[in-house]
């Protein structure tokens, strides 16, 4: 008796055994780290990258783009109007341009942002650059020296404005290739994901079998030893 309760006991074992090799050989522990190693690249590129370049694209939109084109904007409005009160046809001609130009770069830029189409990009660098023409010209017409520091000032911003609408451009240009890399990893987890799933079930099945014929085993020795 005592012999073949060490034959059960060694079935046993070797039954689990078996159990570990088959999960072994299916690979599930290769495939569960390839899905972390990639869960942790689509994390990195997330967290380190993504989100850092969306933050700094809102902050320079919020914090130098809106009140620096507003300023511009207003400084220009009020030269117009001051033009038009004088009767100064030249003045109303170019302050009236220099809005035109810097209205439709802002637009230019704020659908690059939603669309980031090249030709946006392109437009809103043109049409900035004619407004700072526009005002160099103006500035440089004028005979009133308050007209002049009125248009230096709006000069001195425009420029700042152009430089962060430049900085946005690279920001959207680096977001859209760390977008491209996350697009990359997403089908690649998805695929192992599902090859850990189908390795899973298929060791399950073959455990499942083993149990059976393990079962079978450990009730012939029982009831041998019963009978015995």
């Amino acid at each position: 008796v005592g012999q073949q309760a060490k034959q059960l006991d060694e079935q046993l074992q070797a039954a689990l055994q078996l159990a570990q090799q088959r999960l072994s050989l299916a690979g599930s522990q290769r495939l569960l780290a390839e899905v972390g190693k990639l869960r942790e690249q689509y994390s990195r590129l997330f967290r380190d990258q993504l989100l850092p370049l969306s933050e700094q694209r809102e902050q320079l939109l919020a914090n130098t783009l809106a009140p620096t084109g507003l300023a511009i904007e207003k400084t220009l409005s009020a030269l117009l109007e001051g033009a038009q009160q004088d009767f100064n046809l030249d003045a109303v001609f170019y302050a009236s341009a220099g809005i035109r130009h810097l209205l439709l770069g802002t637009q230019s830029l704020y659908r690059f942002l939603q669309e980031n189409k090249p030709e946006q990009a392109q437009a809103f660098r043109r049409e900035l650059e004619s407004a700072q023409s526009t005002l160099e010209v103006l500035r440089d017409r004028t005979s009133s020296e308050s007209s002049k520091a009125k248009l230096n000032e709006a000069l001195n911003n425009l420029s700042k404005y152009q430089a962060a609408a430049n900085q946005v451009e690279q920001l959207v240009g680096r977001r859209n290739q760390t977008l491209a890399q996350i697009d990359l990893l997403e089908p690649q987890i998805a695929d192992q994901l599902s090859q850990l799933q189908q390795t899973i079930e298929q060791a399950m099945d073959q455990a499942a079998t083993a149990a059976d014929a393990t079962v079978l085993q450990v009730n012939q020795l029982f009831w041998g030893l019963v009978l015995a």
